[in-house]
């Protein structure tokens, strides 16, 4: 499986380092790590998230964050859409 990072998700990872570093930097790359590992590791486990309210979308809580990936599994690869924080509106 190929993983592709849409803009969003991106976008995402980067305000959420920056907002993090604001306090501390080294929490703030610690995080950042952390989500691109746990969305990196899909290649091997693609539906090692659970089943999301929305079709064919799926959610990985990364452990030790309060952040959750949103994705979906294609046929050769997973998509990252975004990444939001556990306490965030959804709607």
């Amino acid at each position: 499986m190929h993983i592709i990072w849409s803009q969003n998700a991106i976008t995402n990872l980067i305000a959420i380092r920056d907002y993090i570093a604001k306090e501390n930097s080294s929490a703030a790359s610690s995080v950042a790590a952390k989500i691109l590992e746990a969305g990196n590791a899909l290649e091997v486990f693609p539906n090692r998230g659970r089943a999301s309210q929305m079709t064919d979308v799926r959610e990985l809580v990364i452990v030790g964050t309060p952040y959750i990936l949103i994705y979906r599994v294609l046929d050769h690869s997973v998509e990252i859409l975004t990444v939001w924080h556990s306490a965030q509106n959804r709607d």
